[in-house]
């Protein structure tokens, strides 16, 4: 048991700059809401912020930071919008926020609160999203999805720490 830990424990470093990283994706999505006979698809797009806080174990680096994301929900019939923050540690990330369906026309706006475990490779990810909502009459019910994103780097940056020249 102590050599696992002293393992991980050297497998762990501080790097001596922050990084800081801003992108654009492309997402695909396809998803169910409680009770429907079909799913829906979404096609939309996201602009994140992501702070690489320093420590870098053996999934690889931890960071912090949030998201926004736009999509059309069936052929862009109504959208879906969504904002929140993203915990990433290496591959295996969580995204955690509000999201905003507009009406369909059967069912009023709903604002949900979601959850998004996520896998990352390079900037293709995979992400299953569970969304509750937050009012029930007349709304729509919960909804699962599965979310597929390219995401590309438009700036990227170190910040040094402090005492670091």
């Amino acid at each position: 048991m102590r050599s696992a830990a002293l393992l991980l424990a050297a497998s762990v470093s501080l790097p001596a700059a922050a990084q800081d990283m801003l992108t654009a994706g492309l997402l695909f999505g396809f998803s169910k809401h409680d009770g429907d006979s079909g799913q829906s698809t979404q096609i939309g797009g996201e602009i994140a912020y992501q702070r690489i806080l320093g420590m870098a174990g053996p999934l690889g680096p931890f960071g912090m930071g949030g998201y926004g994301q736009l999509e059309g929900v069936d052929g862009f019939r109504h959208g879906r919008y969504g904002l929140g923050l993203r915990a990433q540690f290496g591959i295996l990330g969580l995204d955690a926020g509000l999201a905003l369906e507009e009406s369909d026309g059967t069912r009023r706006t709903t604002t949900y609160f979601q959850l998004a475990p996520t896998l990352s490779g390079g900037g293709a990810t995979i992400s299953f999203r569970i969304a509750w909502p937050m009012a029930a009459e007349g709304r729509y019910p919960r909804e699962l999805g599965l979310v597929f994103s390219i995401r590309f780097p438009l700036l990227q940056g170190e910040r040094r720490r402090r005492g670091d020249y």
